[in-house]
């Protein structure tokens, strides 16, 4: 795929099905939605040094597997994190998610694969039904349209200084404190996701 990067030249990001780097307590990193493992990169390289680092693409997403239902279930992305912590030899491990990815890091400490949780605004979690579920699940309803648009644009207007402030102003509350690079991700990411929300309990 080609993008357009911070200098605006084109460059190559391929998808990355698993991050996995370093050694030491195992740690496995949960992406949100419609993002992808290369959001932890600069995490990872931090612990490397002190952790064995896991970050695996969830099912739908960017370098995952292919998401064979209509919408996400947080059973089956468990499944499927517990399949992969197995063929690593992790009966247990620190997990760390971010909003989708803390909602299944909630479901594998529930199952008693956890050796500690970080979670980081998370999804999940409402009453059934509830207003808040609603509101939730119609903003990222929203963003689906958007990311169709995109998928129909050149690279040059998909990474363009307007679609960034787009995608900066829905992923940062701080977007002067994202690095370009990151930006440009995040965007591949979201136009990679094949997953569509689901709020349901």
């Amino acid at each position: 795929m080609t993008m357009m990067s911070a200098t605006r030249r084109p460059t190559n990001l391929p998808s990355l099905k698993a991050l996995h780097t370093g050694s030491g307590e195992p740690l496995l990193l949960l992406h949100g939605f419609m993002m992808s493992p290369r959001c932890w990169e600069p995490v990872a390289a931090r612990l490397s040094d002190t952790c064995e680092v896991f970050a695996p693409a969830l099912i739908g997403h960017w370098g995952g597997p292919e998401l064979r239902a209509r919408y996400l279930n947080v059973a089956a992305l468990a499944d499927e994190i517990e399949n992969q912590l197995d063929e690593l030899g992790w009966r247990t491990c620190h997990i760390a998610g971010n909003s989708l990815g803390a909602w299944v890091g909630f479901e594998l400490a529930y199952r008693g694969r956890a050796r500690t949780l970080t979670a980081i605004a998370p999804a999940g979690g409402w009453d059934c039904p509830s207003l808040l579920q609603l509101r939730i699940g119609l903003k990222f309803l929203a963003l689906v349209p958007i990311v169709q648009l995109g998928k129909r644009l050149g690279p040059a207007l998909r990474f363009s200084g307007p679609a960034r402030r787009l995608a900066l102003a829905a992923l940062s509350g701080d977007p002067s404190a994202v690095p370009a690079p990151a930006v440009t991700t995040a965007i591949t990411a979201a136009l990679h996701c094949t997953a569509r929300p689901c709020c349901r309990c």
